[in-house]
């Protein structure tokens, strides 16, 4: 029987809770029904490695005389080995190099336009990246992002660290799920694995991209690959963007600088050395806001700054006094990173070890309804050591782990008149250790068996001092100290099995887990530690390959457990000061589908439909806010009542219902790429995509002001091709239907009546040269 359930968004049809186990079977069965006759047909012989009949297929079709016809192959090394996704369980994505320049990729929060169920928003210089909900509310150093970010193997622990990177790629993969096992903490979302171009002893890898547009966009970028001998070949590549604002106020602009130089040693097919030396520089106004609802009669990109956001807000009462917005907000960041991978064939297995370390230096100012300043200093230090073997009857890698940071910085929020002025000097740190190991077992020629656990310490310290004024900033009076250490100590596993049907169609599922560390806030005992949160996922899906290649057709089910999720909130502490302080809110539940079908009917023409459904709900959430201050305009959460804590009486709001904020129920993208080969040899490409996205929540209030509307974009490009296929010229334009995608915001916990939302790009056109040689 099915019951409506109101969700807070309106009422709507939903299974019983008993029943939900039947979405997974019912679209595992589906799956299972597609392997019909047409593809028993393909089959030419037991198939021993999957790895290897892939490869042997793709050799079969280069060879042929309509090789172009089928789909390639795309291989991935997220299991920390080379595989292709065709043959893998994992629930990954990759996007190529060209793809990342076509796609206007230029920073995470641009992952969103091809990667479904993945929402990306920024505060200041800090990414904010949510996969079906999953991720965190990074503000400040001292939370932690719920998705991994690893660039060539190392971990990128620092949210502002990580939108400096998208240059010279040769691609990109994102892993959606709990990755405890591989990739350990900060991993309870996915991972993002981001890998640059190595140097080649090829002579003709050297590239440069020229790309201008509206918006005053400059941008090039490109890298000069040098082989100076058979063993020794060093790679320059270099990034230069600026571009205007996208907001009324000029902020949302992009202006960053940076370079890398890679040096690859390989005296001999056993042994290779490879040093990577980066440094990025980050500058500009910064991420701005909009506000939510809309300002009437204006277009969805007028800043909270602007003279016609100013009247809207105080045409509106409000019970607290607010900071207006200035226009003097800026980023400026810099970057520096050291990394090396030495790979050495033992014979028995392959020894990988990747030291690594990051420097960054964050001066930040942004404006919603009040001003935040933030800045720190963070220093990075990480190791992996691993052994790995992969043959045809057995794939394992085991290794150890550590990682130390530190970010000392400082907070500075105006709030205004009524909620007064701080400033808050920090001094975090901690340390991780590890051991991991992962194993898949051939128990037949055609199934396979996985296994794989982490275990994780972590220590966790912090120092502060939270200081008020009364003056605006003329005298700080030492209010509240802070301090503290914590130990965490977390598990994780993984198990699962894969089948192959026949060689071009598989079937897994597997079952792992996943955590984000734990750690310390900015306040006193009790509230100042948060604990670990951790997903427990499902995922049931099939691969599969028609038609000599020509069609793909993958689903994935998935069902996640969610505890102790981490949510970061402004809220008043034990000694009464206002204050931004991350706690953990109990549990929910995801459960969904992906739906991904491309196909390429002649050698000319590709078409991709992909779509996803994420059903996410709170089943335990609730927080306290001082009675006093409770207004309750500033939340959709249910009153639940009064209880005594500390100094005030506490009301308790229960948001136990809602979806998971940064999570539509819907979304999906559609593309249509047709080629025209011209008799000169040249190529004419046509691209024309489409992505819809379901209206979600951005903030945790759940008042109205929050809910971000659905919408729909459309893009297209052009792109002549020459016949050497040494050079490319395109044109695009992105968002022609401008829609308004709404990423996220500053939560507005006492009732001002407009939500400060983040917002994507408007229309944006361009051209784009790419050399080659």
């Amino acid at each position: 029987m099915k019951q409506y359930q109101n969700d807070r968004n309106g009422f709507r049809i939903d299974s019983a809770p008993h029943s939900r186990l039947w979405v997974i079977v019912a679209a595992a069965l589906v799956c299972v029904g597609t392997t019909g006759e047409s593809a028993a047909q393909q089959i030419v012989g037991a198939v021993s490695d999957p790895n290897q009949a892939a490869a042997a297929r793709a050799a079969a079709a280069a060879s042929s005389s309509d090789a172009a016809a089928g789909l390639e192959e795309v291989v991935v090394t997220a299991n920390r080995r080379e595989e292709t996704i065709q043959k893998s369980s994992l629930a990954v994505q990759a996007i190529s190099g060209d793809e990342v320049l076509s796609a206007g990729l230029d920073q995470v929060t641009d992952l969103s336009k091809v990667v479904l169920g993945l929402q990306a928003a920024m505060q200041g210089g800090m990414s904010q990246v949510y996969i079906r909900g999953v991720g965190d509310f990074s503000a400040n150093p001292l939370a932690n992002p719920g998705v991994a970010f690893n660039l060539d193997g190392v971990v990128i622990g620092r949210p502002e660290s990580v939108n400096s990177n998208f240059y010279d790629i040769e691609r990109m993969e994102v892993l959606k799920g709990p990755q405890g096992t591989l990739y350990g903490r900060n991993a309870s979302g996915g991972a993002i694995n981001v890998l640059t171009n190595n140097p080649s002893f090829d002579d003709d890898k050297s590239t440069l991209n020229v790309e201008v547009g509206n918006y005053a966009l400059y941008h090039v970028d490109g890298a000069v690959n040098v082989p100076i001998s058979s063993t020794f070949a060093v790679r320059l590549a270099f990034n230069k963007v600026s571009r205007d604002g996208y907001l009324s106020d000029g902020t949302d602009d992009d202006q960053e600088q940076g370079a890398r130089l890679k040096a690859l040693w390989k005296p001999s097919d056993d042994v290779s050395l490879l040093v990577n030396i980066d440094g990025e520089q980050v500058g500009g106004k910064g991420n701005g806001f909009v506000y939510l609802p809309q300002v009437p009669g204006a277009n969805p990109w007028v800043a909270v700054s602007s003279p016609q956001s100013t009247a809207y807000l105080y045409s509106f009462p409000s019970d607290a006094g607010i900071v207006h917005p200035g226009t003097d907000s800026f980023i400026r960041d810099g970057f520096f990173n050291a990394s090396a991978q030495l790979d050495w064939n033992l014979g028995f297995a392959t020894l990988t070890v990747i030291p690594g370390y990051r420097y960054s230096n964050t001066d930040d100012r942004q404006y919603a309804n009040q001003r935040n300043d933030l800045a720190d200093i963070g220093k990075q230090e990480t190791l992996e050591t691993r052994l790995s073997h992969s043959d045809q009857t057995l794939k394992w890698v085991a290794g150890l782990y550590y990682f130390r940071e530190i970010n000392p910085g400082e907070i500075r929020v105006d709030s205004g008149p009524t909620l007064l002025y701080s400033k808050i000097p920090y001094d975090p740190s901690g340390t991780s250790y590890a051991a991991f190991g992962e194993l898949t077992k051939s128990i037949t020629d055609n199934f396979r068996l996985i296994a794989g656990a982490r275990e994780t310490t972590e220590k966790r310290l912090l120092s502060g001092i939270f200081y008020l004024t009364f003056d605006n900033g003329a005298t700080f009076i030492d209010h509240e100290n802070f301090s503290g250490a914590k130990t965490f100590n977390s598990f994780t596993w993984k198990l699962g099995s894969e089948y192959d049907l026949t060689a071009e169609n598989m079937l897994f599922l597997t079952a792992s887990t996943g955590f984000k560390a734990g750690g310390l806030t900015q306040t006193v005992a009790p509230d100042n530690v948060y604990q670990p949160e951790k997903v427990l996922a499902f995922e049931l899906g099939t691969r599969n390959r028609y038609l000599d290649d020509r069609l793909q057709f993958n689903v994935e089910s998935f069902y996640w457990s969610y505890k102790d999720q981490q949510e970061s909130r402004v809220a008043f502490d034990p000694l009464g000061n206002f204050n931004f302080l991350t706690v953990n809110a109990g549990s929910s539940q995801i459960y969904g589908a992906n739906v991904d079908l491309l196909t390429k009917p002649t050698r000319d023409d590709t078409f991709h439909l992909a779509a996803e459904y994420d059903h996410t709900k709170y089943t335990d959430f609730s927080y306290n806010t001082p009675t006093a201050v409770y207004n309750p305009a500033a939340t959709g959460c249910r009153d639940s009542g009064t209880v005594t804590g500390g100094f005030l009486p506490l009301t308790i709001l229960d948001c136990g219902g809602f979806s998971l904020p940064h999570a539509p129920l819907w979304t999906g993208l559609a593309s249509f790429t047709h080629d025209f080969n011209l008799a000169s040899g040249a190529t004419v490409q046509f691209n024309a995509s489409a992505r819809y996205s379901d209206a979600t929540w951005v903030a945790i209030e759940f008042t109205p002001q929050e809910r971000a509307p659905a919408f729909t974009m459309v893009n297209t490009n052009l792109s002549y091709v020459s016949p050497s296929r040494r050079w490319t010229v395109a044109g695009y334009v992105h968002n022609i239907n401008n829609a308004a995608e709404y990423t996220g915001g500053l939560q507005s916990s006492f009732g001002q009546p407009l939500f400060p939302a983040n917002i994507g790009a408007p229309r944006t056109y361009g051209v784009q040269l790419h050399l080659q040689w």
